[in-house]
Order: C-alpha cells, then structure tokens, then sequence
C-alpha cells in the first residue's frame, strides 16, 4: 500500500508539473502527503503493537519464573509462572515488594541462602511432593539509552536438575571406583575437615594390604582387585562413625579416628586385624599391617602425624615378615 501512495503521489506530481506547471494545486499534494504519513505512522503503530505483545507473550510464557520490581523493589509486573507458583504458597504479589516476599518465605518455612553481591546467586530451597527443589535467583537491571536503572527483572530458576548432577560428579570424583570408599581426593578434603579442635584427639592409622603384588603375579590382576574389594569391605565396616577411611593407593589406607586417644586407637588397630583375619578366601589370605599416631593439641602438625602413623605401619609390616620366617 505504501508504494501505490508512493506512486501515486510522484505520478501526479509529475503531471502536474508538467502540464499545469503554473497552477500546481497545494492542496492535492498536501493531502498525498498526509495520505502517506498517516499510513507510515500506522504502520509503524501496528509494528510496535505486535512487537509489544510478542515481548508480552515471551515474557509471561517463559519457563523461568519472573517479576519486575521497580527501583524501589516494589513488584510492577510478574509473569504466569511467578503468579502460580507464589499464589501456590500464599504469597500476592500484586503491590508487593521483593524484600517481604523474601522475608515471607523465611516465616513460611522455606530455606534461602545468604545473599551475594545485587542478591545474584541466592537459592531457595524447598519440598515439592516430598522432593527436593532448588531455585535459583538472577538478577537483570533494566537499563536505559542514557544508562538510566528503571527496576530490575528477577529471574527465578529451577537448578535442581544441576545441583543434583554437580553432587553426583563430586561423588563420582571423589570415590574409588574399585572398592568404593573415597579416593585421594577426598582424603585431601578430609585432613582440612578433621583439622578442627573438635576431633582432638585425632588419631591417624595407615594400613597397608599384604600381598596384593604376589597375588596379582601368581593369580592374576583379577584376583588382585577381590583382595582390595574383600579388604575394603572389612576396613569400611569397621570405620567408627564420625571417622574417616579412604583408599589413597594400590593397597594403601588410611583412617581418621576423631576423638580417639592411642589407647583407643590401638584397640580399633587390633579390631582391624581380627576382622580381616576371619573374612577367609580360597585364593588368598587376608591381612594387612596398620600403624597409629595421635594428634593431641591444634600445635602439633597433621602432616607429620600422617607420616609418623605410615612410619609404624612399616615396623609393623616388617615386624609380620619376621613372624613368618
């Protein structure tokens, strides 16, 4: 429609300059102008309608829940998900403000994290059915053309698919895939855990499986690894609860016995050695040497305590070699 205006208005413009250049009529072209602005502003009317509503439809219709604050944090605006979700736990929020939304949730029972920097990064946590669910909220300023904050859009998004996902790849990161019991890198993790003064005295015991090279040379890597599996077992069922044990090599262990002095220790040494001794074999025997030291005062370091342990469980292996010459 714009180019028929469009040639209709040159047309008769030529026309008319050329057959009656003297008495060119204002008022026709007047009204072929008129003609065309109106139609280029109605047109551009209906763009910023549709263009309007699509961000109207896209913004209710998003996956996310959302609501506009002002700069004061009063809600202006929140989309279909918001308004069932909050309506779901009692919470209006028609000319409401974020910070009581917040504070309401709390009284309500329901779990936030502290905040972070413009509140980005918080997380709400909550049952649904029984199961766990993890929202996480993000913050968007509304800015304008002269960097002019008019409110904010805040986001609140479903992560508990991920954090349910980033659990399972620390888990799977920090096991042994063998035998099952954590690996060297979550022992790392545990010297910082069990460095407190509530684990005093915290008595270090390394273990060292016996004979897993001539089992692995005679029978097999097969083999080798049931003696780890089996060894494994009995060490995990004998770990006291609140204490640690975690396999940080071929047959080496490792245990942290929190709030155990060495009497204690030596006797869970000796319960060690037992329960190994009647988990029988066709293939193999099963035992293992062990060595303790304890840590008594926050001043002594936990390094050296860890290497005064493995110092004992050589003297004690060494010690096992003699009894069977």
């Amino acid at each position: 429609m714009v180019a028929a205006i469009l040639i209709t208005f040159f047309t008769s413009a030529i026309v008319l300059l050329r057959f009656n250049p003297t008495n060119l009529d204002p008022t026709t072209i007047a009204v072929s102008v008129a003609i065309l602005f109106y139609h280029l502003a109605l047109s551009n009317a209906n763009h910023n309608f549709y263009a309007r509503y699509a961000k109207g439809q896209a913004f209710d219709h998003q996956k996310e829940m959302a609501i506009i604050l002002g700069n004061q944090g009063n809600v202006v605006d929140f989309n279909f998900n918001a308004d069932r979700w909050f309506s779901s736990v009692g919470i209006e929020l028609t000319k409401n403000t974020y910070e009581n939304i917040m504070t309401t949730l709390t009284e309500k029972g329901v779990l936030i994290s502290e905040p972070l920097e413009k509140e980005n990064g918080r997380d709400i946590f909550f049952t649904d059915n029984g199961l766990p669910v993890v929202l996480n909220i993000l913050f968007h300023d509304l800015i304008d053309k002269k960097k002019r904050k008019h409110g904010s859009i805040v986001t609140f998004r479903d992560v508990t698919h991920n954090r349910e996902l980033i659990e399972k790849l620390e888990k799977v990161a920090n096991m042994d895939a063998l035998c099952g019991l954590p690996n060297r890198t979550a022992y790392e993790g545990a010297k910082a855990r069990f460095s407190g003064e509530e684990h005093l005295p915290l008595s270090v015991v390394s273990c060292d499986v016996n004979g897993l090279k001539a089992v692995n040379d005679t029978l097999g890597h097969k083999y080798g690894d049931l003696l780890i599996k089996i060894a494994s077992e009995v060490l995990k069922e004998t770990c006291p609860s609140q204490s640690f044990v975690a396999r940080i090599g071929g047959d080496e262990f490792i245990f942290f016995l929190s709030r155990h002095d060495s009497q204690k220790a030596d006797a869970f040494i000796k319960q060690v050695k037992n329960a190994l001794t009647q988990r029988k074999s066709e293939y193999f025997v099963i035992s293992a040497a062990l060595g303790t030291a304890t840590r008594h005062t926050l001043q002594e370091d936990l390094d050296n305590i860890i290497d005064l342990a493995d110092s004992q469980m050589y003297v004690d292996k060494k010690r096992m070699k003699l009894e069977k010459l």
